[in-house]
């Protein structure tokens, strides 16, 4: 969600970090990238991908 003009200046992990900061009670955060490309960015944030179950 930043700028690309202004990625890479770890503007992205200063916002995760704050927002992080406020789900630190919860046992789990579900997050679901619109970008497969921004995986890798969740995922040195601890995020982890699970396949999705289709109960019908």
């Amino acid at each position: 969600m930043v700028d690309p003009a202004y990625q890479g200046l770890h503007i992205e992990d200063e916002l995760m970090k704050q927002i992080m900061s406020c789900f630190e009670s919860l046992l789990y955060v579900k997050v679901m990238p619109s970008d497969p490309k921004t995986i890798p960015f969740y995922e040195r944030y601890g995020f982890q991908q699970y396949d999705i179950v289709n109960i019908s």
